[in-house]
């Protein structure tokens, strides 16, 4: 690595272009039992610092891929959008609510969402209680009142189904051929593995996989999704029209 490092450093040097130092550093994966602790990176003999997360493209990954610091930042920002809405539910009918809600939380909640959205329920938790007390705010309804009937009555999605929207979008891309051709290469229909006539051989073909941590990835979860949404949705014309089938099958399983 550092020798990819010191090469690194002459190209940038060779085409005049200069690199921030102080915002450079590398991230461990510890998935070995490797003692790393004295590990030291270095570009242009200046050492680059280790950090357990990292702020990258709006999204916080940490080094357990856990994702806990991520939840913990959108928890931060919905908890802004709950006092707004908490603020204005006096003077505002519920389909303003529901505007605000939109223009400032949903975009938290699903960004990103098929990476992180596949950590375990109780990280999740406190952003998924958060969602609960919104959407009573916007009904007006006592605090704990259940929450699944809010959501269908508002036609909106908790989390759990917000990412599932997500997979089942990016299946649907996938098996219309509408992705970039690296990601068309992450799956193998179930007829390029066997030749029997079966109701999925035009599916992706479901990986075989062997820790725990890989099972809980998006390229096995979301094949194991994409089974198990009917036909009639799956045969929509357009990305727009496919969402709509789907948030209509989502709402009415609340």
């Amino acid at each position: 690595m550092n020798k990819d490092l010191a090469s690194l450093a002459d190209w940038f040097k060779a085409n005049k272009l200069s690199l921030n130092i102080s915002k450079t550093n590398f991230m461990f994966f510890p998935y070995t039992n490797c003692n790393l602790s004295n590990l030291t990176m270095q570009i242009d003999n200046y050492t680059i610092d280790r950090v357990s997360d990292v702020k990258f493209l709006g999204m916080i990954i940490d080094d357990n891929l856990s994702w806990r610091e991520h939840i913990k930042y959108c928890k931060n920002k919905v908890s802004i959008g709950l006092y707004a809405i908490n603020s204005s539910k006096h003077i505002l009918y519920s389909t303003h609510l529901k505007t605000l809600y939109y223009s400032l939380i949903h975009s938290y909640l699903n960004y990103g969402i098929m990476l992180w959205g596949s950590t375990f329920k109780y990280v999740i938790q406190p952003l998924q209680i958060q969602q609960n007390k919104i959407v009573r705010i916007i009904r007006n309804v006592s605090y704990n009142a259940t929450s699944r009937p809010i959501y269908k009555s508002l036609n909106i999605l908790p989390i759990d189904n917000l990412y599932k929207m997500e997979l089942a979008k990016f299946m649907y891309c996938h098996s219309k051929h509408l992705l970039p051709k690296p990601l068309l290469k992450l799956f193998t229909a179930n007829r390029e593995i066997h030749c029997h006539n079966t109701r999925a051989i035009n599916n992706p073909h479901i990986p075989r996989l062997n820790t725990k941590q890989a099972t809980k990835s998006f390229i096995y979860t979301a094949p194991q999704l994409w089974f198990t949404i009917p036909e009639n949705v799956k045969d929509a014309k357009t990305v727009k029209s496919f969402v709509g089938k789907y948030k209509t099958e989502l709402i009415s399983r609340l």
